[in-house]
């Protein structure tokens, strides 16, 4: 499968050629990551089945550590218990 064009929307849409959705299996509802890297856009499926590998591909895709996450969840449980 090569490169593809297609037209940018006027709300900044595109739509996903119909032989690259069968063959990742992304329908209508699906949810997909979509970064930056080096003056490219990527787009990749976001798995939903094992939430938490899901949650891994965004942290990758943001570049956050584990670590960072780590750091970052206990500040979120910290401010939702003050309330």
């Amino acid at each position: 499968m090569g490169d593809r064009i297609v037209k940018v929307g006027k709300r900044g849409e595109v739509v996903i050629p119909k032989e690259i959705r069968d063959t990742l299996d992304i329908r209508a509802g699906s949810y997909v990551i979509i970064s930056r890297k080096r003056g490219s856009i990527i787009l990749r499926k976001l798995e939903t089945r094992r939430p938490e590998k899901s949650v891994m591909e965004i942290l990758k895709s943001i570049n956050l550590s584990e670590r960072e996450f780590k750091k970052l969840w206990q500040l979120a449980l910290t401010e939702r218990e003050k309330r």
